[in-house]
């Protein structure tokens, strides 16, 4: 049934298009405004860190502040259908505690 569910979600449009939504307003806010974006990651900074890169790394990253809004969307999309193809089981947590969100608070529980 787990398994059933799983797939369901993360097999489904809405999901795709809920991840496609997130990269890109990240994506917009980090090339837009990068203070503002690690503000508000910061419990997540907190708890996980910032990986440093070195300058050898560095040149084989995509620099989002270079990419134009086409190039953001594009990549934006290919993180989306990653994750659809990779999910974690963090991923899945998150899923499931906003599915449990939206239902409790449709049948006003």
């Amino acid at each position: 049934m787990v398994k059933a569910l799983d797939d369901a979600i993360i097999g489904s449009e809405l999901y795709y298009r809920f991840l496609k939504y997130t990269f890109v307003v990240n994506f917009y806010q980090l090339r837009d405004n990068e203070k503002a974006f690690r503000r508000s990651k910061q419990p997540a900074i907190r708890k996980y860190g910032i990986r440093e890169v070195s300058t050898d790394e560095a040149s084989n990253y995509v620099f989002l502040r270079d990419l134009n809004d086409d190039e953001l969307k594009k990549l934006a999309q290919k993180y989306a259908m990653y994750y659809m193809k990779n999910p974690k089981q963090g991923d899945k947590m998150f899923i499931y505690s906003v599915a449990i969100m939206y239902y409790l608070s449709a049948t006003n529980i």
